[in-house]
């Protein structure tokens, strides 16, 4: 739910801020730890580096610069975790079926040809 609220709050979603504050209240998350996770800020390392993350994919558009992989990668992340990270991303995004799925080419596209996932 952290990196559900870190999409709604960079795409703006109203709808999507208010389901994932009941769906993170419902998972034990605090007051202070939803206000954090809109901002994309954690108290744990690896959960902001994820939120992080998860926030500059979306304001990049997927194309990740080397130093948000890298951060990520130092927080404990390993392309699997990453490539969970970027579908939480797309399954939160308002796209249609043929918009995810070139989204999620494209990002693969670009990770790939990096030699980064």
């Amino acid at each position: 739910e952290q990196i559900a609220l870190a999409v709604a709050e960079t795409n703006a979603c109203d709808y999507c801020l208010s389901a994932h504050t009941a769906l993170g209240r419902g998972a034990g998350l605090s007051d202070d730890q939803l206000i954090a996770s809109r901002e994309a800020r954690a108290s744990d390392p690896k959960a902001a580096a994820a939120l992080q993350f998860a926030r500059a994919v979306i304001e990049w558009r997927g194309d990740v610069r080397d130093q948000d992989l890298a951060t990520v990668r130092t927080a404990g992340y390993n392309d699997g975790d990453i490539a969970e990270i970027r579908d939480g991303i797309l399954c939160g995004l308002n796209l249609d079926n043929e918009e995810r799925a070139s989204a999620c080419g494209a990002i693969k596209v670009v990770w790939s040809a990096s030699g980064r996932l």
